[in-house]
């Protein structure tokens, strides 16, 4: 498990994101890439983050999806795609 896995599952408690969910889910998703340093590859305030390579906040966002919500990840290619 690298250090971002390890410190957003030991540092966050937050419900996977599911069928009914998605508002809270995504407030509380923001408002960890932002405290980790990631919110601009996801939201374009930073253009420059975005455009870059963003494998950390795609690892933050994978590890809070449940498992019947991957599917819907499978195209994605960076993390504002997700």
């Amino acid at each position: 498990m690298t250090d971002t896995q390890h410190s957003v599952s030991l540092l966050y408690q937050i419900e996977h994101l599911g069928e009914g969910n998605w508002i809270p889910w995504k407030t509380k998703v923001l408002a960890i890439l932002g405290d980790e340093g990631y919110k601009g590859h996801v939201d374009s305030t930073n253009l420059k983050l975005e455009k870059g390579p963003d494998p950390k906040a795609r690892t933050i966002i994978v590890l809070l999806v449940s498992d019947a919500q991957m599917v819907h990840l499978t195209r994605a290619n960076t993390a504002k795609e997700m």
